[in-house]
């Protein structure tokens, strides 16, 4: 079972702090002993593999940056750089999931992120502006 998220809120400060401010390309960089450190720390989520998946996140998106330029301009291209609304109406949209955030949850799989759902994904593609929901008949 995951964390709860306000657990997980509640541990953002102890991660900015124990991985160097959660700048990418120095999470990128971590190492064995690094996971063993943030493991030892008695406030961090000490999940082994939470934390080397977050590790290697950093790394998908250098990757990606490297590729688009930014992280931001993969996301944008994946919605041809327009916000989608979609209707809460048609089938498959709800306000945790929609077809094109399970697309974009594939996508980034495939391009080794780890611990990415389609719900999670929908969430960060709704806070980002990337999708709209729209609730109108």
């Amino acid at each position: 079972m995951g964390l709860s998220w306000k657990v997980a809120a509640s541990k953002i400060p102890v991660l900015r702090q124990q991985m160097v401010g959660m700048v990418i390309d120095q999470v990128a960089q971590f190492d064995e002993m690094d996971v063993e450190r943030l493991q030892k720390e008695p406030d961090m989520i000490r999940n082994t593999r939470k934390i080397r998946a977050t590790i290697q996140n950093a790394r998908a998106i250098q990757a990606i940056q490297t590729e688009y330029g930014s992280f931001s301009a993969y996301l944008w291209a994946f919605v041809d750089g327009q916000p989608q609304l979609l209707d809460s109406q048609m089938a498959g949209v709800s306000d945790k999931s929609a077809p094109i955030s399970t697309q974009l949850t594939k996508e980034l799989k495939k391009r080794q992120f780890k611990f990415v759902g389609p719900v999670v994904t929908h969430l960060f593609m709704l806070a980002g502006g990337l999708i709209q929901i729209s609730d109108e008949d």
